[in-house]
């Protein structure tokens, strides 16, 4: 079973997605409301986050790690994928980030060579996070 989320604006947009693809989609996939910081008891613990170019501004470190530390079990694993960004404080917004990512979370950097070759760029990131 698959859910996407994100704010109550973008669900339209998630379901229709899912309707353009249900041919193509094996399993269960629905999209649900998560606002960061008011994580809702009716996930069930997942198997697997991902985590897709969301450390871009300062609301997303405040209210993303409690979420991810609420959603996430002992088996949970998380991908994290993030973007180089030159702007304003996006490195010491993402250095921030990292930092505190770290006090509840093993974080293993998934190099290059490890990535699909059609699917990566120098400037996009992945990394790999369990609960401590």
């Amino acid at each position: 079973k698959v859910i996407l989320t994100d704010l109550p604006e973008i669900i339209p947009i998630l379901e229709k997605n899912i309707q353009s693809n249900c041919k193509a989609l094996k399993g269960s996939v629905s999209a649900a409301v998560l606002k960061w910081g008011e994580v809702d008891t009716k996930f069930l613990v997942p198997d697997l986050i991902l985590v897709s170019d969301c450390v871009y501004y300062d609301m997303s470190v405040e209210k993303l790690i409690p979420t991810l530390e609420e959603l996430a079990g002992s088996h949970t694993e998380i991908l994290i994928s993030y973007e180089d960004r030159e702007l304003g404080n996006k490195r010491e917004l993402l250095k921030g980030f990292l930092n505190k990512l770290r006090s509840s979370f093993e974080i293993d950097i998934i190099p290059q060579s490890e990535q699909h070759p059609d699917y990566q760029s120098p400037d996009i990131h992945l990394l790999k996070c369990t609960k401590k």
